[in-house]
């Protein structure tokens, strides 16, 4: 269990809107690096906006999350992702809609008023745990 001094490692996956691809990431701020990923500050991603948060995993150990982001990475992992997220990716694909997304998965979908991003996630509770703001939109 994390004391509260420990930091999480966190790896997480994007899907590009403008080619449907999967990018794998870690980071032991995932706020700030999914800003840095909507702000095109980060090379693999900045051509490929706009992108959703659809899966993040929260690791004690920083080496735990880096084998993680290899795995998934791989030839396996990318299998793995795409069983995982099926029926997000059927969901998202037949609806061609940026609003419609399920539980814990949002999508970088305005500025607030203070600068930082709200992601849009239906049926989610209005503050995550990692900080992150979340706003429920419309039902599946």
């Amino acid at each position: 269990m994390a004391t509260p001094k420990q930091k999480f490692n966190y790896v997480y996956v994007l899907l590009s809107d403008k080619d449907n691809k999967f990018y794998v990431g870690s980071t032991s701020d995932l706020r700030k690096r999914i800003i840095e990923h909507a702000k095109g500050r980060v090379d693999s991603t900045k051509n490929r906006r706009p992108l959703s948060l659809v899966f993040y995993e929260a690791y004690l150990n920083k080496y735990d999350s880096l084998r993680r982001e290899d795995y998934f990475k791989s030839s396996k992992g990318k299998i793995y992702l795409r069983n995982m997220l099926k029926e997000f990716m059927v969901i998202n694909k037949r609806n061609n809609s940026e609003s419609i997304l399920i539980p814990q998965i949002g999508r970088i979908s305005e500025i607030t008023g203070n600068g930082g991003y709200v992601l849009k996630a239906t049926g989610a509770q209005p503050e995550h745990p990692n900080g992150i703001h979340l706003t429920p939109t419309r039902p599946l």
